[in-house]
C-alpha cells in the first residue's frame, strides 16, 4: 500500500511540474500548484522513509518458518484460499475446509497430524467456537488461533475466552500471521 501510495505521490508531482511549467509566472493558479507540488514532494519521501523502515525491520523468513500440520476453517474462499498460501509459503502443510462440518471430517482423518487450528468464529453451521471445543476434546494438545474482523460480537468475545486460544484480527498481513502462528506453536 505504500509502494501505491508513493507511486501516485510521484504522479502528482510529476503532473505539477509539467502543469508550472506550462503557466505563466504571474497566473493565479501557480501559488495553490506550488503548494501541491511541495505537499507531495514532502509525503513522497515519508513514504519513502517507511518502506526503508519496513524493509529494516523485516524478519528473516526462516525465523518463522514450520513444518506442521494447520486445519485452516474460513467459509470466505477467497480469504481462505489466501490464508492457506501464506501458511504453505512458510512450510506448512495446510488442511482446507469451507466450514466447520468440513473441518470436523479433516479433524477425524487426521486428528494425530493437526498441531493448529485456524479458524473464522462466525461461520454458517459448526461454528469456531464449537469446532475449536471439539477439537480440544478429542487432542487437547491442538493449539487454536481465532481469525475475525468482528471483535465486537458476543460469538467472537466467547470464543476468546476459551482458555489456551489466541486471536488475530482481520485484515491482517502475511508477517503478522506467521509471526502469530509461529509463537503459537512454539509455546511450550
Amino acid at each position: 500500500m505504500v509502494r501505491e501510495l508513493n507511486h501516485l505521490l510521484a504522479d502528482i508531482s510529476s503532473h505539477t511540474d509539467s502543469a508550472l511549467a506550462q503557466m505563466p509566472p504571474d497566473a493565479a493558479l501557480r501559488p495553490h500548484l506550488e503548494a501541491i507540488q511541495k505537499s507531495s514532494q514532502r509525503a513522497a519521501g515519508l513514504t519513502r522513509q517507511l518502506l526503508a523502515f519496513a524493509r529494516q525491520q523485516a524478519i528473516d523468513p526462516g525465523q518463522l518458518q514450520g513444518s506442521e500440520t494447520i486445519l485452516l476453517a474460513d467459509d470466505a474462499p477467497s480469504l481462505r484460499q489466501l490464508v492457506a498460501e501464506m501458511l504453505q509459503a512458510q512450510g506448512y502443510t495446510v488442511l482446507e475446509a469451507a466450514d466447520g462440518n468440513e473441518a470436523l471430517e479433516l479433524a477425524k482423518a487426521h486428528a494425530a497430524k493437526i498441531r493448529l487450528l485456524v479458524t473464522d468464529v462466525i461461520m454458517p453451521g459448526l461454528n469456531g467456537k464449537m469446532l475449536a471445543e471439539w477439537l480440544s476434546r478429542t487432542n487437547p494438545a491442538i493449539r487454536i488461533l481465532f481469525i475475525s474482523g468482528h471483535i465486537n460480537n458476543n460469538a467472537v468475545r466467547d470464543a476468546m475466552l476459551l482458555p489456551g486460544t489466541h486471536f488475530l484480527r482481520k485484515p491482517f498481513n502475511p508477517l503478522d500471521l506467521a509471526r502469530k502462528v509461529r509463537e503459537i506453536l512454539d509455546l511450550p
